[in-house]
Parts: C-alpha cells; sequence; structure tokens
C-alpha cells in the first residue's frame, strides 16, 4: 500500500531528450541522453542505450574559466588512498570548494601507488613509468601526451639514469623517494639508501636540477623511515657493478646532483595524473586498443574547444549497464566530440562525483559495480577558488529528471547556490509546470496524458529547472512485495492473511516513477480482495487465482496460492526408520537440512527397488517436498501413494542435492527406485505442503537489546508463526532461557564481565537457518602483548576469555602472533572448542594417521573428535595416510571443516563476484556462500585467497563470529 510521495532521485537528467531514431554508435542505440546544469556551472550528462543488454553511461563538461579549475589529489602519501569525500577534504580545508570529480590512474593494489604521473601544484609527485598523462594548466586548459621523463643522478664522476621517482626499487636501477612516497621505502630486498639534503626550498620538477647534499649513508636489509624534508637515493645490492661504483665512492657531505627534464609543455602543468592507454588522437581513435572484456570505465576526453570530459560508464550489472571494452570507450570518446582522449582505472574504481545545486556536500553519480565507492589513490577533481560572494546566481531542482506515470505525485526540491556552488539561502519560489500541476511547495502531480514538459523554480530572475516526461503506455509492468522489495511472479500465503504489493513500470529499459494507485489492481473474490493502493487479504480458505495489476493497457499478473501450511513429515534426525531398508547418515556432505539425512542402498538387478515408509500426510498436504542426493545413474524415483497412484519424485540424471516437489495427494507408503545398476542416493527433510511453491529462504529475524533485555522478532514467509521448538537463544554458543509468544522471544541477559556473543536462531519447517548475533557486555581484558590495535583485537580477547584459544603453543605465553598460521593441530582444539564438541565421546576412535606420534597431547582428543567425525581426514602421500599436525590450514580447508560440522540449511551468497572465484574447490564453495552471506568473509580487495594460509587472527575472527 503505497501512500508515499515520490522523492527518490531519478535519472540525474534536465535539459535534453534525444531519442536517437535508430542511430547506432558505440554503446548502440542510444535511448536517452540528458544534460543538466549543476553547481559551478558544470554540466553533467546521463546515457542510456541499448547493445545486448542496457547500458549506462555518465560524464561531466567542464569549460576553463576563472573560477573553476581541475586538480589532481592524493592522499597524505602517494601511496594512501581515500574515497572522494575524504580527498576532496584535503581541497577544501585550504578555502577550495570542490565541485566535482572522478578517479584517476589505475594503481597497484598492494601498495596503492599509481602507476604513471602525479604533478601537484607544479612539483613532481611521482614518476611517469613511460605511460601517458593528463595534464591541467593553472587556468584550466587541458592537453594529453607522454612526458617522457629523463631522470638522472650524478655522483662524483658518473652520472646514472633514475629508474624513478617515487616508484617502487627494482634490482637494477636508482630510485628516488621524497617524504611524499609514503612512510617508508618500501624496499623488500637488501640495498644501500643514501640520505640526501635539498636546498632551502627547493622542489623536484619535470624540468629541474638539485644539488642535494649526502648525510647519511646506510646499508639496509629492506625498507627504511623516510625522513621528514629530505630524499632518499635508493640502490639495490642486485644492481651491477657499474651502479654500485657510484654508491662506494660516495662519502658523507658529498654532492648528488638530480635532474630532470621532459618536453617543455609539461612545465605548463599545475597538475598531472597518469594514464595507461591513449584512446583517441587528433580525433580518431587508436589502433590496437582491446576488444574483449566489458567493464566499466572512466577517461578524460579533451574536444577541440578546450572542453574537458570526465567520462564514466558503469558495468558488471545485468539489465543496468554492461561496460563497455577498451576499443569502445575509445569509440565513444570520440562520438562526444573529443580529439584526445585517454583511460583512467575502471571497474570497481569507477566512480563519478557532483555537487548539486543547493548542497554542500557532494554526490556519488554513478552506481559502481562493486556496490559501494571504492576508495583509490588518486582522483581529478574540479574546485572552485576563493570564499564566493555569497550573492544567488543559480537555481537547482531535485530530483533534476523525472519519468512518471500519470498521476504521480513528485515532491521537487529547490536550491540555490553562488558562482563558487556554495549553498545560499533562498525561499518563496514561484514553482510553474508544464508538466501536470504543482503547488507552492513544489509538489507535482504528473499530468494525467502524455507529455514531455518540465518544472520550473523562479526566484529573483532566476529560473531553475527539471525534466518531467509522462508516459501513459509503460513497455512493461510487475508486481514486487512492498516489504522485502523482491519482484514477484507468485505468492503462497496463509488464510486471511495481507500482503502489501506494489507495482513498477518500466519505459525504453529505464524504470517509471509512480504511486500504487497508479495502477489498477484486481482479483477474484474467491481469491481475496486487493484495495486500490495494492494490499491484498486472503480468504479465509484455501484458494488459488490471479491478481492483475496494469496501467496504460499494459499488465502484469502473478499466480497467487492461499493457505500453504508446511508439515515436516520426516527430517531423519535421529533415525532413518520411517523409510524401511534406510540407513541413518551423519556424514555431512551428505546431508542437505539438519545433521542428518536416510540414505537408501540399492540393487536394481530386477529393474527396481522398492522401500516401504509410512510418510503420513496432513489433510492440508497437496505436494511433497524433499531433497535427493542423485548418483547420476539416470535412474527415476516414484512414490507409492495409499490410493494406489504412483508419482515420479524425481529423476536421477545429476549428482549432489537437488530439491524436488510432487503432487501427492494420500499418504506415501513406498518410494520405488527404477532403472539399473546399483549405489546410494540419499533422501533429506520430506515437507508436506498445501502449495507447490518450495521454501529455500530463512526465516526474518529482527531483534535488538535495549537495558540488558533481548526483544527479538521472528517470521517465516512461508510458515508464518514458528513453533518454539524452531527457534532458540544462545549466549557463547550455550542456550539461554526465553519466551516466546505470537513471534516474539523475548530474553534477560545474565550479569557477566567481558563480552559475549549473543545468538538468535530460527530454522522454518522446511529446514532453512537463520541467526542474528552481536556482542553484548563490556570489553574483553586483553590476554595478549602483542594485539593492541591490531584489526582481530576484539575476537582474539573474546575467545581467550571464553578459553577456546590461546597463545601459539611453544611460543611466549604472553603473545598471541595474529600473522602466524595456525597449525592443523591447533585448529583442531580451537574448533572444537569453539563449537563445544564432547571429545569424551569419541575416546574409543582408532585413528590411523602414520604420524600420530607427532599430535602434540594437547590437540590429541580433538583430533580424535574431528577425525571420528570425518572432517579431518588426513591427505596420503605414498599411499601414507598424514594429519599433519604442525602444517597450516588453506582456507578453504578451514571454512570446509567449520561448516560441515555445523547444521545444514543456512543461506549461502553467491561468491562469483570474488576475482578468484575460480581457485576455489567445488567442494569448499558451499561453506564459502554461507560465511559470505552472515558477514563473518568479506574477501580482502574483491579475493577469497581460498588456497592461502589461514592466520590465527583471520581463525579468530571466524571463530567469534560462528560461535
Amino acid at each position: 500500500m503505497k501512500k508515499r510521495i515520490f522523492r527518490a532521485l531519478a535519472a540525474l537528467t534536465v535539459t535534453a531528450l534525444l531519442l536517437s531514431g535508430g542511430a547506432v554508435y558505440a554503446l548502440g542505440e542510444v535511448i536517452r541522453t540528458t544534460f543538466t546544469q549543476t553547481a559551478g556551472g558544470i554540466t553533467i550528462a546521463q546515457g542510456v542505450s541499448y547493445i545486448s543488454g542496457r547500458q549506462t553511461e555518465r560524464w561531466l563538461e567542464y569549460s576553463p574559466n576563472p573560477t573553476v579549475s581541475p586538480v589532481v589529489v592524493y592522499g597524505s602519501k602517494v601511496c594512501n588512498y581515500g574515497d572522494f569525500s575524504s580527498m576532496s577534504a584535503l581541497v577544501e580545508k585550504n578555502g577550495a570548494n570542490v565541485l566535482a570529480g572522478m578517479n584517476g590512474d589505475y594503481y597497484v593494489l598492494s601498495t596503492y601507488l599509481p602507476l604513471g604521473l602525479v604533478i601537484a601544484q607544479g612539483r613532481l609527485i611521482s614518476s611517469d613509468a613511460g605511460h601517458w598523462a593528463v595534464g591541467f594548466r593553472e587556468d584550466g586548459r587541458t592537453f594529453i601526451d607522454k612526458p617522457g621523463l629523463v631522470m638522472k643522478a650524478k655522483l662524483g664522476t658518473e652520472t646514472y639514469t633514475l629508474g624513478g621517482i617515487n616508484k617502487i626499487r627494482n634490482s637494477t636501477n636508482y630510485f628516488l623517494f621524497t617524504d611524499e612516497f609514503s612512510y617508508t621505502t618500501k624496499n623488500t630486498a637488501p640495498g644501500t639508501d643514501i640520505i640526501l639534503r635539498p636546498p632551502e626550498g627547493a622542489e623536484l620538477t619535470v624540468n629541474c636540477e638539485l644539488k642535494l647534499t649526502v648525510e647519511e649513508i646506510i646499508h639496509s636489509e629492506g625498507a627504511i623511515d623516510l625522513p621528514a624534508g629530505k630524499m632518499v637515493l635508493s640502490l639495490s645490492d642486485a644492481a651491477d657493478k657499474w651502479r654500485k661504483y657510484g654508491v662506494e665512492n660516495l662519502r658523507v657531505g658529498d654532492t648528488v646532483t638530480i635532474s630532470v627534464s621532459s618536453d617543455e609543455i609539461w612545465n605548463e602543468a599545475e597538475y598531472a595524473v597518469g594514464s595507461l592507454y591513449k584512446l583517441v588522437t587528433d580525433g580518431e581513435v587508436e589502433p590496437g586498443l582491446d576488444k574483449g572484456e566489458k567493464a566499466p570505465r572512466s577517461a578524460v576526453g579533451v574536444r577541440e574547444d578546450g572542453t574537458v570530459i570526465l567520462y564514466t560508464t558503469d558495468g558488471r550489472q545485468s539489465g543496468y549497464s554492461t561496460g563497455l571494452t577498451i576499443e569502445q570507450l575509445g569509440q565513444r570518446m570520440k562520438e562526444l566530440g573529443c580529439v584526445e582522449a585517454t583511460i583512467m582505472d575502471g571497474g570497481a574504481s569507477t566512480s563519478l562525483h557532483a555537487t548539486y545545486i543547493g548542497n554542500n556536500n557532494d554526490s556519488l553519480v554513478n552506481k559502481p559495480s562493486g556496490g559501494n565507492e571504492r576508495s583509490v589513490s588518486v582522483w581529478i577533481m574540479l574546485a572552485a577558488k576563493g570564499e564566493g560572494s555569497a550573492r544567488m546566481t543559480s537555481v537547482g531542482l531535485m530530483p533534476f529528471d523525472v519519468i512518471a506515470l500519470p498521476g504521480t505525485r513528485i515532491q521537487f526540491t529547490a536550491g540555490a547556490a553562488d558562482e563558487t556552488g556554495r549553498p545560499v539561502a533562498a525561499s518563496g519560489y514561484k514553482w510553474t509546470s508544464s508538466a501536470g500541476s504543482v503547488t507552492e511547495s513544489g509538489l507535482l502531480t504528473a499530468s494525467g496524458t502524455a507529455t514531455d514538459g518540465k518544472v520550473t523554480a523562479s526566484l529573483g530572475g532566476i529560473d531553475g529547472s527539471a525534466r518531467v516526461t509522462v508516459v501513459d503506455v509503460p513497455d512493461s509492468v510487475a508486481v514486487y512485495n512492498e516489504k522485502t522489495g523482491q519482484k514477484i511472479s507468485s505468492l503462497s500465503v496463509n488464510a486471511c492473511d495481507t500482503v502489501d504489493l506494489t507495482a513498477k513500470a518500466v519505459w525504453r529499459y529505464m524504470d517509471v516513477a509512480s504511486q500504487d494507485d497508479c495502477f489498477t489492481w484486481s482479483c477474484p473474490d474467491t481469491l481475496g480482495s486487493i484495495d486500490g493502493n495494492g494490499l491484498f487479504t486472503a480468504v479465509n480458505s484455501m484458494s488459488s487465482g490471479v491478481i492483475t495489476v496494469s496501467a496504460g493497457g499494459v499488465s502484469a499478473q502473478i499466480n497467487v496460492t492461499v493457505g500453504i501450511v508446511n508439515t515436516l513429515l520426516d527430517g531423519f534426525e535421529t533415525s532413518a526408520s520411517s523409510i524401511t531398508g534406510a540407513r541413518t547418515e551423519k556424514d555431512m556432505t551428505r546431508v542437505a537440512r539438519g545433521f542428518a539425512s536416510a540414505a537408501l542402498d540399492y540393487d536394481l538387478a530386477s529393474g527396481q527397488a522398492l522401500f516401504n515408509t509410512s510418510l503420513n500426510i496432513s489433510g492440508t498436504t497437496n505436494y511433497v517436498n524433499l531433497w535427493v542426493y542423485g548418483d547420476a545413474s539416470g535412474n527415476s524415483l516414484y512414490a507409492g501413494l495409499a490410493d494406489g497412484g504412483e508419482v515420479l519424485a524425481a529423476t536421477l540424471d545429476y549428482s549432489g542435492w537437488k530439491k524436488w516437489v510432487f503432487r501427492a495427494g494420500a499418504d506415501i507408503k513406498a518410494l520405488i527406485l527404477r532403472g539399473q545398476g546399483s549405489g546410494t542416493i540419499w533422501i533429506d527433510h520430506v515437507v508436506g505442503s498445501s502449495g507447490i511453491e518450495q521454501d529455500n529462504t530463512g526465516p526474518v529475524i529482527e531483534a535488538e537489546v535495549k537495558g540488558g533485555v533481548l526483544t527479538a522478532h521472528v517470521k517465516d514467509e512461508t510458515d508464518g508463526l514458528l513453533p518454539v521448538s524452531l527457534v532458540g537463544v544462545f549466549l557463547d554458543g550455550l542456550p539461554l532461557d526465553f519466551s516466546y509468544s505470537n513471534r516474539v522471544i523475548k530474553a534477560t541477559l545474565p550479569d557477566k564481565e567481558g563480552s559475549g556473543r549473543l545468538t538468535v536462531r530460527a530454522k522454518d519447517i522446511s529446514g532453512n537457518i537463520s541467526e542474528w548475533s552481536i556482542f553484548t557486555g563490556g570489553a574483553d581484558i586483553s590476554a595478549f602483548t602483542d594485539m593492541k590495535g591490531h584489526w582481530s583485537e576484539i575476537y582474539v580477547n573474546y575467545l581467550a576469555a571464553q578459553g577456546i584459544i590461546g597463545a601459539q603453543p611453544g611460543t611466549n605465553a604472553a603473545q598471541f602472533n595474529p600473522g602466524a598460521p595456525m597449525t592443523r593441530a591447533e585448529f583442531a582444539a580451537v574448533i572444537c572448542r569453539m563449537l563445544r564438541i564432547d571429545t569424551a565421546g569419541y575416546a574409543d576412535h582408532i585413528m590411523s594417521f602414520a604420524d600420530l606420534q607427532d599430535i602434540p597431547d594437547y590437540a590429541l582428543e580433538y583430533v580424535r573428535a574431528l577425525s571420528a567425525l570425518g572432517v579431518m581426514k588426513g591427505a596420503l602421500n605414498g599411499g601414507v595416510l598424514y594429519f599433519m599436525p604442525s602444517s597450516g590450514l588453506t582456507r578453504q580447508e578451514a571454512v570446509t571443516v567449520i561448516g560441515r560440522l555445523r547444521e545444514a540449511g543456512r543461506a549461502a551468497a553467491s561468491i562469483s563476484d570474488f576475482i578468484d572465484q575460480d581457485l576455489t574447490a567445488e567442494w569448499a564453495r558451499p561453506y564459502f556462500g554461507a560465511l559470505v552471506y552472515s558477514g563473518v568473509i568479506i574477501g580482502f580487495e574483491g579475493k577469497l585467497m581460498p588456497r592461502g594460509t589461514l592466520t590465527r587472527a583471520e581463525i579468530a575472527k571466524i571463530a567469534a563470529l560462528v560461535i
């Protein structure tokens, strides 16, 4: 029931609607291109096109002017990084006002060092590495060229070519570092570092000669600190004799001459940023650009008239934007009128920002493929100089552009700014519209018929406008669940339930603004009732039917089943006796839900195998859902019903778990396998249901702790009110007393020293598990001297307080050694303690590891337990089984052990977005997915590193969050 006023910022558009009429560009068919003026006179453009999928691009257009100029911004050190907000603050602290910007050059992920040139305020910050670069003059005029820096160092009578300035040292050349590089030289191998004192006031530029005095000569094994105000000339021990000669004959007090030269045009660069690939030269696309991967891209271009284009296109987002190849990027920059253009960093780094008129803060204009803005090492920003006049020079509206259905209410707000883009307080705007009726407060009700108009706010002779396109016939309509925001094509509800639905329309691949009463809703009386805002109320008995929603003659329908009630027929947790001849299986690789399944060993020598069952359905059951672990035999599994009928339950042409559903109007009296051969299949979690829709989503838990009392609301979309047997509250892994009534859990937390891990767990009838967890209480006392300030400190201290983890065996008991790998023996101990596994129950288990004597005494009982459970089986070497207790574990081994010890049924996220997901073993993928879904594992710089060794700190985090 959507009665809210539409306030969302739609596509950033206002002044032009260009329909291509079928024209084909680098992006395919250009559907809509729009422009708007923003603060400081900068133009924001957005385009939507279609070529094998929607493509979305945005760019800034800047013409050099006395007020606004480009700057290149890096952190306090060139190897630092930051988001746009934190980096723009560095500019604004000097009195400028940042209006817009874009990410800059590619950088090295491990160091955040830009690949190419950085110039700031005329100073050479980092050399070009032979790449292209963009130069910004003080007056804003821009050029693109190869700096071709020639950098030399004269030591005594010899002159040597520098490998780079503020670049990572290699094993061959001299490298020069300043204190703007980082806090250290970042060298990783032995070498000689010469501390140099520059003349007072001397600065490195692209054309300079500096005579520096040797203050100290140090032979170092790796990185050294970079002293403030000094420079360091560094040479690796692996360099040749001629270069070493320069160092060997150098003495404290000697002079070292550093010279840098380049084409004179670079003397004009007040700021500069590097670029890996040139895209357009003299108005033509560079030949040989990559035609392969489509990805988010960024680029800088210059038109013949000097206009600068800061361009981005999003990608890797199906249905929103596919991305471009580098060749397509070059073609697009040429189409936008650029005579020169060059690439910037792309992928998840692609980020475009702007400040809208009347606002004080920048907004992220594009939609990064990583879901959030990525911090990068260098930014290109457009900044207004001076404090401004505080006199209104421009008016802007938000949203800038809307496509809407007739009757949609849209709340516009007006803002004013001075010539520097700083907001100016203003009121009393006069509102007018050619796209509907607008109130004095800027609330527009869109026209009842199709139109292409605008809303205007006027004050003091200055106008600001927003574009409004009213669409009376959309291309498509879809139905969504109002609460979850999920698109739905079918709906299952219990009798008398109410469900709030909403509808969305699409026109030319773009979303159309609306409220629910802009649509027409209907359903048959036998199904229930639905009001004009999409609020559906089901009838009080089982039923099925269709809800229809329409706008402009375009409709969508969803199939609705009322009265779905799920009943667990058997989960096989304690026994498989409901299936004659089945055995209980507790190998977690053969369990779909819970901790056990039913194994059916079969031999089809006679053509079929019969397993009598006592799976009795309830009166509300029309369908049966069950998990079947197939063996790729091609055999068929049938259900024999009490009424004498048979129904195909599963076709076993696959390997692994798969959920099946079949119609069953009577009790199941037998499971029948037909086909050939022999083998084993597994059955798990058989559920009777009143409807055919499968439930694979866990309950929703909303919880909070106030005043030492936990309040949790638990609801399952399918099962509604869950029985108390399927919910629980745990503190530090131990059950906590609670009350449960009408989907609400209440629990009083005990007083305790230190922190506690509080968990609410709920499982629906289909076996889907959800958990909500937080740390409660105060901080734990630090147990180790080397953990203060470490990112894992809270987890290590908590586990130490619980007696789950300690110092690394055989090391200083006061130190944790967070970066050290955790051995397999210690991991076994930590996991058993974490999951409170009763090791005494496995005392009789005989282990057959050839290196049994190498297992430390403290770990023996834990290794025995995990060996008995089949989750740490060791490895064969030359046909001999070893446990390798002192070896480390890979991440995928560790998460798999943990996953196979936890109850099956947790949701798992896709890991396909991780860069190295293809390195993950198939057996580890679901366990990674479960920990990613729950936020226990978030990866590092987009990587899972599944084959990397897990550190003690990483294990501590996982253990603390999983307990």
